[in-house]
This record gives C-alpha cells, structure tokens and sequence, in this order.
C-alpha cells in the first residue's frame, strides 16, 4: 500500500474512533432511568446519524482498500 493510501486509512480509522467513541457516551446515557420519552428520542436519532456517518467512513476505508487490492491484481 502507497503511503498515501495508508495515512488516509489511518486518519479514516481514527476519526471513526472518535464518532464511536461519542456515539457509546450517548448510548450510555440512554440507559438511565432518568431519561424521560422525548430524551431517548433525541439520543435514538443522534445514535442513528452517527451509524449513519460511520457507515459512510468504512465504505471509504473499503475503497481506498480496494483500488489498493486491484492496483496489485493489475501488476
């Protein structure tokens, strides 16, 4: 893998590291009991778009992954 490839891959996995990371806290937080209909809602709805935004991260990881594994087939 090209060194490009390889930092973008990198920098990839670290900010989904950091989505992931967020996205557990408000998981967390949608288990207290405190936490009345309208607040888990809103917590349901921000878990959802931060799969969402993850989904998008590892098909990029994909990608770069694969141009890299099609680049090899075609050596």
């Amino acid at each position: 893998m090209d060194d490009d490839r390889k930092e973008m891959a990198n920098r990839l996995f670290a900010t989904l590291t950091a989505m992931l990371e967020d996205a557990a806290a408000v998981a967390a937080a949608g288990q207290s009991s405190r936490a009345n209909a309208s607040s888990l809602r809103t917590q349901a709805r921000r878990l959802q778009s931060s799969i969402a935004e993850a989904h998008v991260l590892t098909n990029a990881i994909a990608i770069i992954l694969a141009d890299e594994k099609l680049s090899k087939r075609s050596k």
